[in-house]
């Protein structure tokens, strides 16, 4: 606000609030579009670890689109359109806790193995060629424990699936 209030201040240029909030919007989308898409490609390799981490994002630039319309709207209408957000957002935030929200981002579960075989596969081997035994071992346990904490949660996710329709 207080870039915005200088800005508007300039004789040769004047504040235009409804264009800044046009190209915040779009480049939040913009954003959003990104994250599903480096996403979608470690749903392809889930050796691109970091495209995983990156596509479960996607919620947090859905977000920033969802407060930047309803800022908008509140302004306009002066109504409290923020705090139905903000409970739509809890909602959300559990659904997509257990997965409900469908294929789009990347499952705890997923990331958790991808993490493990990252470890596995890279670090362990170059921190090994590197001398660095100690180092190795431990990447070791932690692969493990991360495989371990993937399993329970696939585990955990298909008894909870199976006790509510049974």
């Amino acid at each position: 606000h207080t870039f915005c209030t200088s800005y508007s201040l300039s004789e040769r240029y004047g504040y235009q609030g409804s264009i800044l909030d046009w190209w915040t919007l779009f480049g939040s989308a913009k954003w959003a579009v990104i994250c599903l898409q480096q996403g979608m490609a470690f749903r392809s390799d889930a050796a691109l670890f970091e495209k995983g981490v990156i596509g479960r994002r996607t919620s947090e630039a859905e977000l920033d689109c969802m407060l930047t319309i309803a800022e908008e709207c509140e302004r306009k209408d002066g109504g409290s359109i923020l705090s139905d957000v903000r409970n739509d957002l809890k909602e959300i935030a559990a659904k997509e806790a257990t997965g409900e929200l469908g294929r789009g981002f990347p499952t705890d579960s997923e990331l958790l193995l991808s993490m493990q075989r990252l470890i596995a596969s890279q670090l362990v081997p170059e921190l090994a060629a590197g001398g660095g035994s100690r180092s190795a071992f431990l990447a070791r346990v932690v692969a493990n424990g991360l495989g371990m904490v993937a399993r329970s949660s696939l585990l955990d996710a298909a008894a909870e699936a199976a006790e509510l329709s049974g």
